[in-house]
């Protein structure tokens, strides 16, 4: 899934223009000695790009991104974009190529301004809130998720994405309980059913630790009883002997 592998990286701006990219091909390909040169003796070089369809550029974005090229195909799908195709179908990719690279603060400057211009999308909500995971911002990511449930309960994933937050990032299993169990209901055969099990049918540890403290041995039987513990004890581990108590002073 998507927030499985993710992990901080550099963020490139969702505003660089097709320009800019012209610009920095003309450096590549810039003749030498361009600084002794008086600045207005040449022309300033075209763009190369300037002349390209939207569609095109979207083209060659995806092909970059096939071959694994995210950083460039992230240039080429934003100039595609401001170029005028439509955000709608550019977006998906544009988020994934920068997932790939392990920049999800990239990949979120350009989910959420979308966002904010359609607050009923709650996929794009879902995605904003497992990159807000991703990137550690638990509180902003339990935010998002608790409102993408409000906007779609019969939604799978955003059901489990919360209830492993709320367990794993809350210590709250109870919480996470009956988003864990609404997951099996809608998923039964799901990526993640043996994870969200093993939660929920995950022995409370603490709870066996408690018992454990205040064990006694029985001095008849040898057997083990729990009792309520009077005083606290010095160690966390379960109590093996009984010390018996001092014998009452004798009658001068």
């Amino acid at each position: 899934m998507l927030v499985s592998r993710l992990g901080r990286g550099a963020c490139r701006s969702f505003g660089r223009s097709t320009a800019t990219l012209g610009m920095a091909l003309a450096l590549v390909c810039g003749a030498c000695g361009a600084s002794s040169t008086p600045p207005n003796a040449r022309p300033a070089m075209p763009d190369p790009l300037a002349d390209v369809e939207a569609e095109e550029l979207y083209a060659h974005g995806a092909a970059l991104a096939q071959q694994g090229d995210s950083m460039r195909a992230e240039q080429y799908i934003v100039a595609a974009v401001e170029r005028g195709f439509s955000v709608d179908e550019a977006l998906p990719l544009l988020i994934q190529v920068c997932v790939a690279s392990d920049r999800l603060s990239s990949a979120l400057s350009h989910a959420e301004p979308h966002l904010r211009q359609h607050p009923d999308r709650w996929p794009l909500r879902h995605v904003v809130g497992t990159l807000y995971l991703g990137l550690g911002r638990v509180d902003d990511a339990q935010r998002e998720l608790e409102r993408v449930v409000d906007q779609a309960p019969n939604a799978a994933m955003p059901r489990f994405h919360l209830g492993m937050l709320l367990y794993e990032n809350r210590g709250d299993r109870e919480a996470a309980r009956p988003h864990l169990e609404r997951y099996l209901e809608l998923d039964p055969e799901g990526a993640h059913v043996a994870e969200a099990r093993s939660v929920l049918t995950s022995r409370d540890v603490r709870r066996i630790e408690r018992i454990e403290r205040v064990e006694r041995i029985d001095p008849v039987d040898g057997g083990s009883t729990p009792v309520a513990p009077t005083t606290p004890e010095p160690s966390d581990g379960p109590i093996t002997e009984l010390r018996p108590s001092p014998a009452p002073e004798e009658a001068p």
